[in-house]
């Protein structure tokens, strides 16, 4: 389970646990790349909005007339 596998991970060296805590990290910002580069590709197929239905954002854009 999950807590032996920490207590066997506390019994071990620094580096052992640096190396595999670095391991974690790197494998954690790997999904959370691959969950946002999915994303974006995705969400860059879907059809653009009508003209006629205004955005969201179009405050700001009156607001600061760009």
């Amino acid at each position: 389970s999950i807590l032996d596998w920490l207590d066997k991970t506390r019994q071990k060296s620094e580096s052992v646990r640096r190396r595999i805590s670095l391991l974690l990290t790197f494998f954690i910002m790997l999904v959370i790349a691959a969950v946002w580069l999915s994303l974006v590709l995705f969400s860059s197929s879907e059809q653009p909005a009508s003209a006629e239905q205004k955005s969201p954002f179009s405050i700001f854009v009156d607001m600061f007339d760009f």
